[in-house]
């Protein structure tokens, strides 16, 4: 009998070895199209500069794949832009990639409905003029918790001093300004998206056929940080709920006034069928938005701000220019489009220092023929190489030298006074994504940055540390830029001369 059972277990776990060897060994989809294949297998330790550098010279028509966190990726040329923005999210969804590459399960991308797309990109824009006063005063306040009032230099860490300021405004904006200002708050809402991008970072060494056993475990600590920030709202949100419910007019409820938070679970509520609006759905829609809308917004500070400190006689420009829109040192009621030369360093910033090289990402949810390289099978995951966008001599004169006013002066060209935007999409504007799947919160981050760059040019002069300097950007192994975040800057507050 021990006989049997010995030579029983060791038959099994044969069969369980070459299982697993043929899991580990075999061919992917993507790797039986033919296409050829960039950086070897250990991706982690490649510089994805210089492999799109390599791409764009070798395969300048053509696709081809790069591997990336574990998975191969089909690059398509910067011509191929306008091609894949325009196919339906049901033959190429950029959600459907978000859930599988960031394990949105139990991350939180990719997780947004379309009721919840629809409330941001349409009820939240439309708050926005309502909302320029209030949210100066919440500039105010998150600046004076970060940066102080004193009248000697202060040094601080730019990047976490950026990201607090704008987790501060927008947790106001959306759950509060009692619990939105609060450190509680501010940290939870804070870490998520560095946690998951730190979880992101561990799986992608991890063999892709136990990835998914082992994503709740390394993605843990954001799992833990999730459900404290919905322990966090869920009082607020039962309570809005509840309001909603007893209304008699619940329109009234949508109707917008400078105080207060926005009415996001009205609006959310007012999308959603009576069935769909649980409190679940509705705590995970608060997720969304704050994972979303923190990280980009401050990095886009923190980028600007450095820019600025680089060549300081910008930052008098953009002083005078808010000199000639305040009405009594208040921005207008308004989108902040009068802000033209703002604007145009912030759309500088975004070409210069892009959060990716790569863009457009999708999940090909069955088999697609692009009219370049052969049939995607399901589940090819798909991108467009934008750096050679953004670095295009094509389209900018000395595109490696940064013009803080280069997008204003396009501005002047007839036809082109609504071009060239910091909010603007298209085939040579590739941060937002673009298409259906365009990022619908711009407009909201488009007023949130500019309001806090506004309040610190007003009460602050600022510049970098002695010794210190705009940072080198460094490529990370999932395509994206490390624009550097240990850069110190010193402030000192200013008396505003209208």
């Amino acid at each position: 009998m021990p006989t049997l059972m010995l030579l029983f277990l060791s038959s099994g776990s044969l069969v369980l070895s070459f299982f697993l060897w043929r899991a580990i060994t075999a061919p992917d989809k993507v790797g039986k199209l033919g296409l050829p294949i960039l950086g070897g297998s250990k991706q982690h330790k490649n510089d994805f500069h210089q492999l799109l550098e390599e791409g764009r010279r070798r395969y300048p028509n053509t696709p081809y794949v790069i591997k990336t966190q574990g998975l191969p990726y089909v690059v398509f040329p910067t011509s191929m832009f306008d091609e894949i923005k325009k196919l339906p999210h049901q033959i190429a969804s950029g959600q459907e990639f978000q859930l599988k590459t960031y394990f949105g399960k139990y991350t939180t991308p990719g997780t947004d409905t379309p009721a919840y797309l629809k409330v941001i990109s349409v009820d939240l824009a439309r708050s926005i003029p309502f909302k320029v006063p209030s949210r100066q005063e919440d500039a105010r306040a998150a600046a004076a918790d970060v940066f102080g009032d004193f009248s000697e230099w202060k040094e601080l860490k730019l990047f976490p001093a950026a990201m607090r300021m704008i987790s501060m405004m927008n947790g106001a904006t959306f759950i509060g300004r009692e619990l939105g200002r609060s450190d509680h708050w501010v940290q939870l809402a804070g870490s998520l998206p560095f946690q998951v991008m730190a979880g992101t970072f561990i799986i992608s060494h991890v063999p892709r056929f136990i990835q998914t056993a082992l994503a709740p475990i390394i993605y843990a600590p954001a799992i833990i940080t999730k459900w404290r920030m919905k322990w966090a709202i869920s009082g607020i949100i039962k309570k809005d709920m509840q309001e909603f419910y007893n209304a008699k007019d619940k329109k009234s409820l949508l109707r917008l006034t400078e105080e207060g938070k926005v009415p996001l679970t009205a609006a959310l509520m007012s999308r959603y069928t009576a069935e769909e609006a649980t409190l679940g759905r509705l705590l995970q829609d608060y997720m969304v938005t704050s994972f979303v809308s923190t990280p980009t917004s401050g990095a886009a500070l923190y980028l600007t701000l450095m820019e600025l400190a680089s060549q300081p006689h910008l930052i008098e420009t953009l002083r005078e220019e808010l000199r000639e829109v305040l009405v009594d040192g208040k921005l207008p009621k308004t989108h902040l489009g009068e802000l033209r030369k703002m604007d145009s360093v912030m759309r500088e910033s975004a070409r210069a220092n892009p959060f990716s090289l790569l863009a457009l990402y999708r999940l090909v949810m069955v088999p697609t023929k692009l009219s370049s390289g052969p049939e995607l099978p399901k589940g090819t995951l798909i991108c467009v190489d934008v750096h050679h966008i953004n670095n295009s001599r094509e389209l900018w004169e000395k595109p490696e030298e940064f013009n803080g006013l280069r997008f204003y002066e396009l501005r002047k060209e007839p036809g082109k006074e609504n071009k060239h935007q910091f909010v603007s999409t298209g085939n040579d504007s590739p941060g937002w994504g673009d298409g259906s799947m365009a990022c619908p919160g711009r407009l909201f981050a488009n007023s949130t940055i500019k309001i806090a760059l506004a309040h610190l040019l007003m009460n602050y002069d600022f510049k970098f540390a002695d010794g210190e300097r705009k940072p080198p950007r460094t490529s990370l192994p999932n395509g994206t830029w490390n624009p550097g975040m240990d850069t110190k800057f010193v402030f000192k507050s200013r008396k505003w001369v209208a």
